[in-house]
């Protein structure tokens, strides 16, 4: 974990996202390095900390009327609708709106990326990796278009508007950044999150008792820990990589520059020293995690990476993940279409549900 903390000389996490580097930008939080990398850091922290607050109620209206139009009474695989509610919940912090044109633009060059190109079996070819959006790399002038639309028309006091800097360019780059990286990883966050539910009896009871409740606090909490625990038994992205630019010793073996490390995420979180009875699905063992906040332990919990490169959306990911299946549960009772779990699948760079996150969901009736 230390390369993984650690950065300047002795390793980079940069090199890795090079071949996003057209689409998000040059001035990306994703490609700088050193100081630069260091500014845009802090100067971003704090505004994607404050949009899921600031727009929970929001998001909220906005993923209830969602859900509510999702089939029912019949198995229904909700992942292609997962990966919409979120990038629609995305589009809406950033914008004030998930409607009209320049809603529209963007979610359909990102959603031409969501077809069989972005399948694991062109992960699996010799040579180079793919390039992971190659529908959205080959509509390049119009993404850049879009993006700088949405910079001119974004609402007062949403994402865009409160964002530091004066530089359109850093407004484009973040939005492209945030745009690229984050609905698809947090919709496959969602999915894993609904999978795990519907295929563990003692989870479902817990939500079915909590939900008749006024107060929706206590249910609020429970599904955040539940998603915590989604993360830990199923992290979205599983291997995370740096380059070192700097010999590094590890384990008392001298490393050389330009060696890649790998960490896996999935060998920690199913390691039973440091999670006892890993294959069991237990919200309850983050109990200790206060209020709505993350787990502090760097290496024992890292579905959002580790060190000065780990993602800046984590916070409102996990936000965004919690309000959604808070509208679904309260709406729906969940159950699973298929008597065993789903198994992990290879999406380009993530793990989604094996069979899409196949449910059934029955109407609850309405609360007295």
């Amino acid at each position: 974990m230390d390369a993984f903390r650690r950065t300047g000389r002795e390793g980079s996490g940069a090199n890795a996202n090079d071949i996003l580097g057209s689409l998000v930008g040059a001035s990306s939080v994703l490609v700088v390095t050193g100081t630069e990398h260091r500014s845009r850091r802090r100067e971003l922290r704090a505004p994607f900390a404050r949009w899921g607050k600031d727009f929970q109620e929001e998001l909220y209206g906005l993923a209830q009327r969602t859900v509510r139009s999702w089939p029912t009474g019949r198995p229904v695989a909700l992942h292609r609708r997962q990966q919409r509610l979120m990038l629609d919940l995305l589009l809406h912090t950033l914008l004030g709106t998930a409607d009209g044109p320049v809603a529209d633009s963007l979610r359909e060059l990102l959603f031409l990326d969501l077809t069989d190109s972005r399948d694991a079996g062109r992960w699996a070819r010799p040579g180079p990796p793919p390039a992971p959006w190659p529908h959205l790399a080959g509509n390049a002038s119009r993404f850049d278009e879009a993006l700088r639309n949405a910079v001119a028309d974004a609402k007062p006091g949403y994402g865009i508007d409160g964002l530091v800097g004066s530089a359109t360019g850093c407004q484009r780059d973040t939005l492209a950044t945030v745009m690229v990286t984050g609905h698809e990883t947090a919709a496959t966050a969602l999915a894993w999150s609904v999978e795990r539910i519907a295929h563990t009896p003692h989870v479902l009871a817990e939500i079915d008792r909590r939900v008749p409740a006024r107060d929706t606090a206590e249910l609020e909490r429970y599904l955040h820990l539940v998603v915590l625990e989604a993360l830990r038994q199923r992290p979205v992205v599983p291997l995370l990589g740096r380059t070192l630019d700097a010999p590094y010793t590890l384990a008392g073996r001298e490393l050389a520059a330009g060696i890649e490390l790998g960490l896996s995420a999935w060998s920690v979180h199913h390691d039973s020293a440091v999670h006892p009875q890993p294959r069991a699905f237990r919200p309850e063992r983050f109990t200790a995690v206060g209020d709505f906040a993350l787990p502090k332990d760097p290496a024992a919990w890292l579905p959002f990476g580790g060190g000065t490169r780990s993602c800046l959306g984590d916070r409102l990911a996990v936000t965004m993940v919690r309000i959604a299946l808070t509208a679904l549960v309260r709406a729906f009772q969940v159950r699973p279409a298929h008597s065993r779990s789903e198994p992990p699948r290879r999406q380009s760079i993530t793990i989604v549900p094996g069979r899409g996150c196949a449910v059934l969901l029955e109407p609850r009736p309405p609360l007295g």
